[in-house]
């Protein structure tokens, strides 16, 4: 069957089919406005994945709600289905029995990342791009780059500072190349290389003059998984959030199930930032879209100074809230994790510490069912593996040592 996505512009309800829409809608770009297209679909485009099922197709299960057509083109290792694990301490302790963590950190790039790169390189490809160019604060370049090598095309990574040493070393084993920008204007870089150059720009999503309608679509799938492993909706989702494209995303493939008539309601979305950056917030309470200034934070990928003004609308729309959150309780969110054997970047567990605000508040009570996307690893965003090294004990052998060793820990034999 073929595919008849096509791209629409919510302003002035332009449409045309899959093309490089990077300006955005032509119509508003004469009127010297940007207004980025999104993808819609045929009322019949349902996908194979049985979302009430027991089967567990692969993440292209989900094709027909996706724009990449030309299934030649559909690239994938491995990406989605990940687990949806119950919380054995941290939800019982504070009074919610069905909190549920979506774990996507089993992505094969350890991040949420892996499910718009997959379907934004796929859409490079089946449009014959020849080099890839995107702006990362650190998980999405790693993914990109990743893809890339599984599409043989070359690409640039142009990266925050705050970019840790692993995530560099990922992108560099992938094939990518990464450059660390220090001053403020990444997206100025990825303007050139798209304009004057013909790359594909792999982001971003965004009311920008060069942005990317394709990739956000990969997200739906999150919502497909987790209605497809409770065989119902949730009451809520909870996301860390930078811009937002991560909820945005997901709230379209509920909204999608929904139009289907495969779900009958949307659960409230719940975005949860640094308090420094707290844009969804912000916007929500001014009513416009509102830019801030970020401070350094722990959460240092998801630390943006605007968020999208879909995301915005998306939480409102679902019923939902946003919640800022000190760096001091996200690190203490991230350790709690511990407990569940997850292991989540600090960025990610922030959004565990948003629940434990909104439970505080009177705001999620233990008849809810409540998942929060931990949207990457801990496993690249590690800062304090050299201190920790440092207070492991070292013995030589000995049982007498290892008896006084546990002792001093604490431990019984």
């Amino acid at each position: 069957m073929t595919l008849s996505v096509m791209f629409e512009c919510v302003r002035c309800r332009f449409r045309s089919g899959l093309d490089a829409w990077f300006l955005g809608c032509p119509d508003c770009g004469r009127e010297g406005m940007v207004s980025v297209l999104e993808a819609v679909y045929p009322g019949d485009a349902r996908p194979t994945a049985a979302p009430f099922g027991a089967t567990r197709d692969g993440f292209w299960g989900f094709a027909p709600r996706l724009p990449v057509p030309d299934a030649a083109s559909r690239l994938t290792i491995g990406e989605g289905n990940t687990p949806l694990v119950r919380s054995r301490r941290i939800g019982p302790a504070l009074g919610l029995p069905e909190l549920l963590f979506k774990c996507e950190g089993a992505n094969p790039t350890l991040s949420f990342k892996d499910r718009y790169a997959a379907v934004t390189v796929s859409v490079a490809k089946s449009l014959g791009f020849k080099k890839v160019v995107v702006s990362s604060t650190g998980n999405y370049g790693a993914s990109v780059s990743a893809y890339a090598a599984v599409a043989g095309l070359p690409c640039v990574v142009l990266c925050a500072d705050t970019v840790p040493a692993l995530v560099l070393e990922q992108i560099v084993h992938f094939g990518g190349q990464p450059v660390v920008i220090e001053g403020p204007d990444r997206f100025g870089l990825v303007d050139y290389l798209v304009s004057e150059h013909g790359w594909f720009p792999a982001g971003l999503f965004l009311e920008t003059r060069v942005h990317n309608p394709f990739g956000v679509e990969g997200y739906k799938t999150i919502a497909w998984e987790i209605v497809r492993d409770l065989h119902d909706v949730p009451d809520a989702v909870v996301f860390p959030c930078a811009r937002g494209n991560g909820l945005y995303g997901t709230w379209k493939g509920f909204r999608d199930l929904h139009e289907l008539g495969i779900i009958h309601r949307i659960p409230r979305m719940i975005a949860c930032q640094p308090v420094g950056s707290a844009t969804i917030a912000a916007s929500l309470q001014a009513g416009t879209s509102v830019r801030l200034s970020p401070n350094p934070s722990v959460a240092a990928s998801i630390n943006e100074s605007l968020a999208s003004a879909r995301a915005v609308d998306a939480v409102r729309k679902s019923g939902g809230t946003a919640v800022p959150v000190s760096d001091e309780a996200a690190v203490a969110a991230a350790r709690s994790l511990g407990t569940e054997g997850i292991w989540a970047e600090v960025s990610s567990a922030l959004a565990v510490a948003g629940v434990e605000q909104l439970v505080q508040a009177g705001d999620l009570d233990e008849d809810m069912r409540v998942v929060v996307v931990l949207t990457g690893s801990g496993a690249k965003w590690g800062s304090d593996s050299v201190s920790v090294a440092k207070t492991v004990p070292r013995i030589y052998g000995a049982s007498t040592e290892l008896e006084a060793c546990l002792a001093r820990s604490g431990m019984s034999l």
